[in-house]
């Protein structure tokens, strides 16, 4: 899919690099305390403040899509800085290092990196005159929500690949994901977002919402098969789908020396093994599956809360519903009403 006519003009570029330049300038030397500035698209502002790690560029409420897309302006990231939403930069021509918190990555062409909120970071193009990189931006409440729609199926192995995903972005406030064949999936829906961002009359946000569920799903496919290659070495003839699905048909009362056992390895490099390649312990895998399957049961059986944490293998009531409500935002018996509400809309 061509791009390129929606990739600022050099001239332009050169101009509104010029303008944040000479803002960062204005705030280095204390001259002013924040900065607005104006997008192409006339309800698409950011908020620019000097902070003491960096500095912020937040989006403002008045954006009028929770979706945006901007064509990268190549010479201002050199400046470290951090946004208030979730930032995917992809490569679609040429080559680029971002520096993530003090650790380089190398962006080729069709790469996409996914950075964390706040995650503090700067870029720079190695060929400025014909590189194009372009930024979606994504409000926190619209990856949540998405998020959290695609984890309340009934796919628990997927799920835990998306939850992988999560966590190491959470470690390490980024995750790249490599382009590794002439023809992408994810890179595919990334483009297919970039032009239904421009082109779409019509139900765009709901257009852009239902790509990025896709792009999401996509990304937990490529993860899953990285992972299982990565990890195809140590775990031999085994791969860590299988070893997932174990724990999710023996939640009730599996344990990691069971687990190994079943397995043939020893606990301790078990343990070490799946930490390695999932960026979760045994013990919050365990967890997670557990309140994933509770969830499942209290939308599909008028089995009591009770009964639920006894066929999943919990037996502290306290210790559930705290569990449950950090992961799902209400108690059980909320989330069984509100959810049966929905379904009868």
């Amino acid at each position: 899919m061509d791009l390129t006519k929606y990739f600022r003009k050099e001239h332009k570029d050169d101009a509104k690099t010029k303008e944040i330049t000479d803002a960062i300038h204005c705030l280095e030397v204390g001259e002013v305390k924040k900065q607005i500035f104006q997008f192409d698209d006339p309800a698409l502002q950011m908020l620019l403040h000097k902070k003491p790690s960096g500095y912020l560029f937040e989006l403002m409420p008045n954006c009028r899509y929770e979706i945006n897309v901007i064509p990268h302006l190549v010479g201002y990231d050199r400046f470290e800085h951090f946004h208030n939403y979730f930032e995917m930069i992809y490569v679609y021509k040429g080559t680029c290092h971002t520096k993530v918190d003090g650790t380089t990555l190398t962006l080729n062409e069709g790469d996409v990196c996914f950075l964390n909120l706040q995650a503090l970071h700067s870029m720079e193009s190695t060929n400025p005159k014909t590189d194009m990189f372009f930024n979606l931006l994504i409000s926190q409440s619209t990856f949540d929500n998405t998020y959290f729609k695609l984890i309340s199926g009934n796919e628990l192995v997927s799920d835990f690949f998306l939850d992988s995903i999560q966590a190491r972005r959470k470690q390490d406030n980024y995750i790249l994901f490599t382009k590794d064949s002439t023809s992408s999936p994810f890179e595919n829906l990334i483009q297919h977002i970039i032009y239904e961002y421009y082109e779409c009359p019509l139900y765009k946000e709901k257009m852009l919402e239902a790509l990025l569920t896709a792009f999401l799903i996509e990304l937990a496919g490529n993860y899953k098969q990285r992972i299982n290659i990565e990890g195809s070495k140590e775990f031999g003839t085994r791969d860590i789908s299988e070893i997932i699905q174990y724990i999710i048909d023996n939640c009730q009362n599996v344990n990691i020396s069971e687990l190994a056992e079943h397995f043939h390895y020893q606990a301790p490099y078990l343990s070490t093994l799946i930490k390695k390649y999932s960026g979760s312990s045994f013990s919050d895998i365990l967890h997670e599956i557990r309140l994933k399957k509770a969830s499942l049961m209290l939308l599909e059986t008028d089995l009591t809360v009770t009964e639920i944490m006894e066929t999943i293998g919990c037996s502290n009531r306290t210790w559930f519903t705290k569990r449950f409500n950090a992961r799902y935002k209400s108690s059980p018996s909320e989330y069984r009403k509100n959810l049966k509400k929905q379904a009868d809309n």
